[in-house]
């Protein structure tokens, strides 16, 4: 048997799969659909990098699902993308996460708070590792992304991370989900 597992920060954005009224609580792990061939659970983790990598942790830890899925709303860096477009993360990383020193922010993974592991490129960046040839993938836009505790809401801030890290993808839980 097939199994996924589809993994949401919140009920709101994973309402489209779930069919009755759940409980408002996280995190919460939901079988969306079972057959012989193939299961389909919802993991609804909680907003952030901290939720979503314990109830990955936990969830993990207890199954073994040859698919995993990550869902959800996400800003842009990117000027030339549309609101309410369906996007494609082939790489995320943390995008706020590591030092300043008087003059600039340093990457995490440049001062070497991550660790060099199988996964993270030579840049920082967390690469999707889906084997699955699936076809209807290549209609829908690869864009990179970026993880942060904190969207960027000023004009400002949002110029310093495009700066930074180009016209990416913004979310809060991306990269705890890559790793």
């Amino acid at each position: 048997m097939l199994k996924i597992l589809i993994v949401a920060a919140t009920e709101r954005e994973s309402a489209f799969l779930i069919s009755k009224k759940i409980k408002n609580s996280t995190p919460q792990l939901i079988t969306v659909t079972t057959n012989p061939l193939i299961q389909v659970d919802l993991l609804i983790t909680g907003p952030g990098m901290v939720a979503t990598t314990f109830a990955m942790t936990k969830t993990l830890e207890n199954n073994d699902y040859q698919l995993t899925i990550n869902i959800g709303i996400c800003g842009s860096l990117d000027k030339k993308l549309q609101p309410v477009r369906l996007v494609n993360i082939a790489t995320d990383q943390f995008g706020d996460f590591g030092a300043e020193d008087d003059k600039e922010f340093l990457p995490a993974f440049n001062i070497g708070l991550l660790p060099n592991q199988k996964g993270i490129q030579k840049s920082g960046e967390l690469k999707s590792t889906n084997k699955f040839k699936i076809s209807s993938l290549k209609a829908i836009p690869q864009r990179k992304g970026i993880t942060v505790q904190k969207v960027h809401g000023s004009a400002k801030s949002a110029r310093e991370a495009f700066d930074r890290y180009g016209p990416v993808m913004e979310t809060m839980e991306g990269a705890a989900f890559f790793m």
